[in-house]
């Protein structure tokens, strides 16, 4: 009898190894016969899951930034008030501060080794998802608002990237968190 394979499983499980092939050696450095290798498949295998190195690293992105908002959002729903639930964002953010320089590191460096990524707007749509979520469960804070805080949070990462003063980044997540309180509160007049 044939094995049988849940196949959304297994993407995913290719997806999770993947981002840390990539996060390790970098875009350039891994190829698909290095992922086949790597995941103990061969190189066709990979063909019946995805259709080339681009679409994998795409997917990967996509599958890595679905599980850390996800997490977000499941801390923030644990709180009750919309001050709470920005705090807690904000500890979040703090805490995950590793995870989110990696996948902004790995999104640049795919995109200036690969022109067709830069093309994708796989950062686009991954700061769109972070949009989503915040107008989603902070229903008070308008979408410009929430684009505005996410394109500056994407600053204080990059600053992060350049500065490695942990004191200028939790002050600058601290104050994003204020600003959008305090649009929020501008907002429903309360």
């Amino acid at each position: 009898m044939p094995k049988i394979v849940d196949h959304s499983t297994q993407r995913q499980a290719i997806l999770s190894r993947c981002y840390v092939l990539f996060a390790t050696e970098g875009y350039a450095g891994v190829t698909l016969r290095r992922i086949a290798k790597e995941l103990g498949i061969s190189t066709g295998a990979i063909y019946h899951y995805f259709d080339s190195k681009e679409d994998i690293f795409q997917q990967t992105i996509g599958y890595v930034a679905a599980q850390e908002l996800q997490a977000a959002v499941t801390e923030v729903q644990a709180s009750g008030t919309r001050a709470e639930r920005l705090a807690s964002l904000t500890r979040f953010l703090i805490e995950h501060d590793e995870q989110l320089r990696r996948l902004l590191i790995l999104i640049l460096d795919a995109s200036r080794q690969d022109p067709s990524l830069s093309q994708s707007d796989i950062l686009s749509l991954a700061l769109d998802t972070y949009v989503e979520a915040i107008v989603a469960n902070v229903p008070e804070i308008a979408p410009d608002d929430a684009r505005f805080a996410v394109d500056m949070l994407l600053g204080v990462i990059v600053r992060r990237l350049l500065v490695q003063r942990d004191d200028d980044f939790v002050s600058h997540v601290s104050w994003l968190t204020e600003l959008l309180e305090t649009q929020a509160l501008a907002t429903t007049g309360s």
